[in-house]
């Protein structure tokens, strides 16, 4: 007799034996996938996540640290931040840099033209508080993206948008422009 909300399903033995790979399978899979190390998050430059009007010559980068396999008791050691430009130019490669620093992180790279669009990622290596396991290593993070500030002054062909008169400089944010065909991305500062 059954109980009211239990049902029961039989299942023949040749059933059963063919369930034992698919559940095997499934087990396995998911024990490599919770094994793997996680990836830094909340990727910021110059504390900023996009910032809207460049950043400066050497930006800063800052990230979250990402417990070590499930460990919440953890502490960075070290990290490699990697910046390439917009087409895949490796900009800087810092390298394993011993450091607990996640916030404010120097970039130390060759020197970055101004107007340009990068992107970044970094790893890390953490380690648990109480003993643990040892050194952890992160995924690389997903990249994140900045553009640089126009530091070597305006083009010869920008124009202001905005009115002067006598009193003050009035800042229109409103302008009708023709865009050719073939471009792919714009700035505008």
């Amino acid at each position: 007799q059954q109980q009211p909300g239990f049902f029961v399903h039989r299942i023949s033995q040749r059933q059963q034996r063919a369930m034992v790979p698919r559940v095997s399978l499934f087990l396995l899979l998911h024990f490599f996938r919770s094994a793997s190390a996680a990836a830094p998050t909340g990727l910021l430059c110059d504390f900023q996540k996009t910032p809207a009007l460049g950043v400066r010559k050497a930006p800063r980068f800052s990230w979250i640290v990402p417990p070590c396999k499930g460990q919440a008791d953890h502490y960075q050691t070290a990290y490699r931040l990697v910046v390439r430009s917009d087409t895949g130019e490796l900009m800087w490669d810092s390298g394993k840099i011993l450091s607990n620093e996640s916030t404010y992180a120097a970039y130390g790279g060759q020197r970055l033209p101004s107007g340009a669009q990068y992107k970044w990622n970094v790893t890390t290596w953490t380690s648990a508080l109480a003993g643990g396991a040892g050194e952890c290593q992160s995924s690389p993070s997903e990249p994140a993206t900045f553009v640089t500030a126009l530091f070597d002054g305006w083009d010869a062909d920008a124009k202001f948008i905005g009115l002067k008169s006598n009193d003050a400089t009035f800042a229109y944010l409103r302008k009708e422009i023709n865009v050719p065909a073939d471009v792919v991305s714009a700035s505008a500062f």
